[in-house]
C-alpha cells in the first residue's frame, strides 16, 4: 500500500515557519478589519453625498462616538436587522 501524502517535515516548510503571521494573512483575507473609524468613514460619507450640513454630521458622529462605548457590534446589528432601514 502506497503513501500518497506528501512528505512535509514539521519545522522544513515554509508553511509551518511563522505559523501565526500565516494565521494572520489568512485572517486578513477571509474578513474585513472594522473599526469605529471605518464605520464613522461611512456614515460621514454617506450624509456629505445626501447634503447633510456640517454641523448634523458633528451631532450624528458625536452621538456614534458616545454609542460605540455604551452598545456592543451584537447589539447594534441587532438593532439593525429589527429596523425598518
Amino acid at each position: 500500500m502506497s503513501n500518497n501524502r506528501p512528505n512535509i517535515q514539521r519545522g522544513g516548510s515554509p508553511l509551518f515557519k511563522g505559523a501565526r503571521e500565516n494565521v494572520k494573512a489568512i485572517q486578513d483575507l477571509l474578513f474585513e478589519r472594522w473599526t469605529n473609524g471605518a464605520c464613522l468613514g461611512y456614515v460621514i460619507q454617506a450624509m456629505e453625498n445626501i447634503g447633510f450640513s456640517p454641523k448634523d454630521v458633528q451631532l450624528v458622529t458625536t452621538e456614534m462616538n458616545e454609542l460605540f462605548d455604551v452598545v456592543s457590534n451584537d447589539e447594534a446589528e441587532k438593532h439593525y436587522c429589527n429596523s425598518h432601514y
